[in-house]
C-alpha cells in the first residue's frame, strides 16, 4: 500500500494537473515551518549534517536525468560562484535510492561546488512537502523554512540570487520583487532559450544520452537555428553512426557559415571507432 507521502504527492499532482498552481492549499510546507537537521549520506564520503553554521542554508533538491534538473544545476552553480564568500551553506540533495554515479556526474558537469547528499527514506522530502523537483529551499539560522523556489524556465538564476540576497539583507523587498517579476521586455528570448537547450544537449551527448540530446537540440533549432546547433546535431548523429544524417546536418551549418572548418570536416562523417 502506498505511503502517506506517496498518496499526498499523487493528490497534489492530480490537483495541479486539473486546476493549476495555487489550487491546492498546500503545495509545500509553510514559510516559517521548523525543519529538523539530521545526517544524510554524502555521495562523496561519510554522513554529514544537512545544515551548517552559516546564516543561511541553501538546499538544491534535484532528480538526476531530468531536463529541468540539469538546467537548475547549471544556474544554481552560477549563483553559488557569484555569491562566494557570503554566509551561505550550500548542499545538493537527491531522492533516496538515486544511483550515485548519475547524481555525482551531473553535479560535477554543472560545476556544483557543494556536497551531494542522499535523502534516505525521503525524510527531507516529507518535511518540505515537496510537490515538484527541482527546487531550491532556503533555511534560516534558526532552521526555519525561509524561502521555497521551484524551478522556472525564465530567470531562475536571477530569482534564486535575489531570494538569497534579500534574506542576507543585501537588497530591499522592492528590489527582490523586481527580480521575481521582471518587465516583459527582459523575459525569456528565443535566443536565450535556444542557448540553454544547446548547452543541455551538449551535456547529454557527453553522457551518451543520444536520443535526449537530439530532442534538446531540436528544440534549440526551432527557437534559433544556428550553425552551432546544426554542428552539435551532426555530432550526435555521427556518434550514433548515422553518417548520412550527420553529413546533412553539417551541410546545414555550412549554409549558415561557409567558412566553418569544423562543418567542412564533419561532412565526411568518419565511421565511429
Amino acid at each position: 500500500m502506498p505511503g502517506l507521502d506517496a498518496i499526498r504527492s499523487l493528490c497534489l499532482l492530480a490537483v495541479w494537473t486539473m486546476f493549476g498552481p495555487g489550487a491546492c492549499g498546500f503545495t509545500h510546507a509553510q514559510l516559517g515551518t521548523p525543519i529538523t537537521d539530521f545526517e544524510l549520506t554524502s555521495l562523496d564520503g561519510p554522513k554529514q549534517h544537512l545544515f551548517g553554521p552559516e546564516e543561511l542554508n541553501a538546499i538544491l533538491y534535484f532528480r538526476p536525468g531530468q531536463d529541468f534538473s540539469l538546467m537548475a544545476l547549471q544556474e544554481v552553480a552560477a549563483v553559488q560562484k557569484e555569491l562566494a564568500g557570503r554566509s551561505i551553506y550550500w548542499v545538493a540533495v537527491v531522492p533516496g535510492h538515486t544511483p550515485d554515479k548519475d547524481a555525482q556526474g551531473e553535479a560535477r558537469q554543472a560545476g556544483l561546488a557543494m556536497p551531494v547528499l542522499m535523502d534516505e527514506g525521503d525524510r527531507l522530502y516529507g518535511q518540505l512537502g515537496v510537490a515538484q523537483l527541482p527546487v531550491v529551499v532556503m533555511i534560516d539560522h534558526g532552521h526555519r523554512l525561509a524561502a521555497y523556489e521551484s524551478f522556472r524556465k525564465v530567470n531562475y538564476q536571477a530569482v534564486v540570487r535575489a531570494r538569497l540576497r534579500f534574506l542576507l539583507k543585501e537588497i530591499s523587498e522592492q528590489e527582490m520583487a523586481e527580480a521575481l517579476n521582471p518587465p516583459a521586455a527582459t523575459t525569456d528570448s528565443d535566443e536565450a532559450a535556444a542557448h540553454r537547450r544547446l548547452t543541455l544537449a551538449a551535456r547529454l551527448l557527453h553522457d551518451g544520452k543520444y536520443d535526449a540530446a537530439l530532442n534538446s537540440v531540436a528544440v534549440s533549432l526551432e527557437r534559433n537555428p544556428t550553425a552551432e546547433a546544426y554542428l552539435l546535431r551532426g555530432d550526435i548523429l555521427a556518434a550514433q553512426g548515422k553518417c548520412a544524417d550527420a553529413a546533412a546536418s553539417y551541410n546545414e551549418a555550412l549554409k549558415l557559415e561557409p567558412a566553418n572548418e569544423r562543418a567542412k570536416a564533419g561532412v565526411t562523417c568518419p565511421a565511429k571507432p
